[in-house]
């Protein structure tokens, strides 16, 4: 019974609901629903039809369809059509349906975008609603003009996630994210890597769905988190927006920046000291942002691209040595850092020859290690986590006894990883690249000592 509920605990904090207060005396709009032929239907309220063209708003769980979106449809109204979308069964909670999945609302969402908008469109999605706009994007997105992102949850592995969440509120609470927030992501990751193990699935087991049978919405949550976009992200071709708040605890900014790294033609605005609900917490700033984007066609003045870093020097002759020291951030180019008995180092912005962590913890942001030549990264009783950057080398990884989490990473080489004692790998949303075959990557790989990282080549290299 405890069980269940610290589960079901962590699948809500996926897409807990928002409070949000509604703007006074907007317009009711006109109100079209499409039936689903299952006893559902998808709504949506109808701004400005007049307009030549569509945006389309997509709400979060527990979400509404007009209140979430209240100041933005009194600003996208004066030029487009808009669309606030009420995803199926959200006008009456009791009426959820039973099953469902990215799949089942992106397919209710296209339905209501053949019948009522107008192309090109835009997509506007906020957190669950910005993993149906996704989905759309990358399955039914010829007639898509630009994408807007909003504090997406889950996409990562499910497991990373996890972590990422675990940490984030043991971390806001603790204040010390390298002490206490440190000891429960660990603890978490232990028990959840644990279960990983025994249901071996990329979807729920049944038996966590029968657990769930009583809670639609927790259930809901746990698919959708295991949806899978690491083979079409790439597919994305319109210019997608994202838009975080730095304080999110409920989509961490990690998976911003795997989407930054991901998606081809991105970029990312990141609201200082706001949390999971941009369009309220920072509604004048978060409304300049959608208008720059949305009406006027361009890239926000403060958004950020990914960074791209080049090829890793071997002649700066510049090298790094971390000795029990806490804390210390790596930046620039640098033929070798070598990192031992170290805990929250950060390695973001670098180009790195070769990188030896021993017995530490370390996070890699927007990062390139590796020349081709030789391993790229030594990991000996390590904890690292790899976000959005590239791993260059043969093997690119030799891991012993270590844990390793790789999102929106880039990785070329054989073997990608080589571990010479029990390592666990976790990778989300990462692609591996060698001699003109590539395999996409997100699971999780209990590895044992003489193991490679397995790959299935899914696609010749473009």
């Amino acid at each position: 019974m405890g069980l269940r509920w610290v589960g079901l605990f962590f699948i809500g904090l996926l897409y807990c609901p928002s409070v949000l207060l509604a703007e006074a005396n907007l317009p009711a709009g006109q109100r079209h629903c499409l039936p689903l032929g299952d006893a559902q239907s998808i709504c949506a309220y109808e701004y400005h039809p007049e307009a030549a063209r569509t945006v389309v708003l997509i709400h979060g769980l527990n979400g509404a369809a007009r209140e979430d979106w209240t100041s933005q449809i009194r600003l996208l109204a004066r030029q487009y059509h808009v669309l606030a979308v009420e995803l199926p069964g959200f006008d009456d909670p009791e009426q959820l349906p039973e099953h469902y999945s990215t799949e089942y609302f992106a397919s209710a969402v296209s339905l209501l975008l053949q019948r009522y908008a107008k192309a090109p469109y835009t997509l506007i999605g906020h957190s669950m609603g910005g993993v149906i706009a996704l989905h759309v994007a990358t399955e039914q997105g010829e007639q898509l003009e630009r994408l807007v992102l909003i504090s997406v949850p889950g996409l990562l592995h499910r497991l990373s996630y996890s972590r990422e969440v675990i940490g984030r509120w043991a971390g806001a609470t603790s204040g010390q994210h390298s002490g206490f927030s440190a000891f429960v992501e660990k603890l978490g990751m232990k028990v959840l890597a644990g279960l990983e193990a025994i249901s071996g699935k990329a979807q729920p087991s049944d038996r966590m769905l029968r657990m769930m049978a009583d809670n639609p919405q927790a259930m809901a949550a746990m698919q959708l988190a295991t949806r899978n976009f690491s083979e079409t992200l790439h597919q994305v071709g319109v210019p997608v927006l994202l838009l975080w708040g730095e304080q999110d605890r409920i989509a961490p900014l990690r998976t911003a920046h795997v989407l930054l790294a991901r998606l081809p033609d991105s970029r990312l605005q990141i609201f200082p000291d706001i949390g999971h609900v941009p369009m309220t917490q920072a509604t004048e700033a978060f409304n300049r942002t959608l208008q720059e984007f949305v009406m006027l066609g361009r890239w926000p003045e403060r958004a950020m691209a990914h960074p791209q870093m080049g090829t890793a020097s071997e002649q700066t002759g510049r090298v790094a040595d971390c000795r029990g020291q806490d804390g210390l951030v790596y930046e620039g180019d640098y033929d070798r850092i070598t990192i031992q008995a170290c805990e929250a180092i950060l390695i973001r912005n670098a180009r790195v020859g070769q990188l030896q962590i021993r017995g530490s913890r370390v996070e890699i942001l927007h990062s390139r290690i590796g020349t081709g030549d030789g391993v790229a990264l030594l990991s000996q009783r390590a904890d690292i986590k790899i976000t959005a950057s590239e791993l260059v080398g043969q093997p690119a990884i030799s891991a012993t006894g270590s844990r390793i989490d790789l999102a929106g990473v880039s990785v070329s080489g054989w073997p990608a990883l080589h571990a010479l004692s029990n390592t666990d790998v976790l990778i989300s949303l990462s692609e591996w690249r060698q001699e003109g075959r590539s395999g996409y990557l997100h699971d999780f790989y209990p590895l044992g000592g003489g193991d490679n990282l397995p790959i299935n080549v899914s696609h010749p290299e473009h």
